[in-house]
């Protein structure tokens, strides 16, 4: 994974200080002094998931009077089009249990992949719920709209992840992981500098590989979209323990977005250098992508 950061736009955490500043450099040259690029032609549209948004689950009951003033709100949002539904906490008390509720009303914000990213006690207002729905719309939307899908002949025609962090006269500059574009990975290292990366409108990019170093597993494309596109640019710091993140890539070809910590840092195995350690577990297809940090 290439490690990353959120405020108002994506920011990448520097994991790998010496090598991604070394990659970088070579790459903001190349925009730098690059002639403005045309755009590409056009290209295929490629099968994607749909992102979904946040589901809500209230637990209420009959016997509660906040919840009973409570319920109008929840119907309102409903009416609005938000995916928020009521519980019986009587009815289904194993249910409310088995998801530590202890008192009500409770609100319980799920993501798509059925993940609790917040929850609630007590009745909130149509302002407040509207709120927390899309403020996950909103920070999802800038989160796909840095992290890309890199294809080369290693994945026979699926996909891992990058992240874009530079653009500049209509061409900017993907970071992956060198095993990403190493066809001769893990035995060889060998590199046929043709790939391809798609973006979150699913237009597709021939990508040419400008830096890499296999030591600390990252790589550099530059690709010539031929119009600004969202960056996530190099932070100046490195995630910390206990530290909220969010883990972004194409694991499975779907898209992903996995709240997640900072463990630390971590040394694998036969390795020298230390990197950034995450609770979220990546899949095939997740590599090369961003952690953001959430701010």
């Amino acid at each position: 994974m290439v490690e990353a950061n959120q405020a108002r736009e994506a920011v990448v955490i520097p994991m790998k200080h010496r090598a991604i500043l070394a990659v970088a450099l070579t790459c903001w040259l190349s925009l730098l002094f690059a002639p403005p690029a045309t755009a590409s032609g056009p290209a295929p549209a490629t099968s994607v998931q749909a992102q979904g948004s946040l589901i809500a689950y209230v637990y209420s009951a009959t016997w509660c009077g906040p919840c009973q003033q409570y319920k109008p709100t929840v119907e309102q949002a409903r009416r609005e089009g938000y995916q928020i539904s009521l519980i019986d906490y009587d009815r289904y008390r194993e249910s409310a249990k088995a998801a530590g509720v202890t008192s009500v009303p409770t609100t319980i914000f799920y993501d798509p992949d059925n993940r609790e990213v917040k929850r609630v006690a007590g009745g909130m207002s149509i302002t407040e719920l509207r709120g927390v729905f899309n403020s996950f719309s909103q920070r999802s939307n800038s989160l796909r709209a840095t992290t890309v899908r890199v294809y080369s002949h290693r994945f026979n025609g699926s996909a891992a992840s990058g992240v874009v962090v530079e653009c500049k006269n209509g061409r900017a500059i993907v970071l992956t992981n060198e095993h990403v574009v190493n066809d001769g990975y893990p035995h060889t290292h060998r590199y046929d500098h043709d790939y391809e990366v798609a973006l979150q409108d699913n237009s597709i990019h021939r990508a040419e590989l400008v830096a890499y170093d296999a030591t600390y597993d990252i790589a550099a494309l530059v690709i010539n979209p031929g119009r600004d596109i969202p960056v996530a640019p190099i932070a100046d710091r490195e995630a910390t323990r206990g530290e909220k993140l969010v883990m972004c890539g194409y694991g499975g070809g779907n898209w992903r977005e996995i709240p997640c910590e900072c463990m630390g840092l971590a040394t694998a195995r036969g390795q020298s250098h230390q990197d950034v350690a995450i609770t979220a577990k990546s899949i095939p297809g997740d590599s090369g992508g961003p952690v953001y940090r959430i701010t």
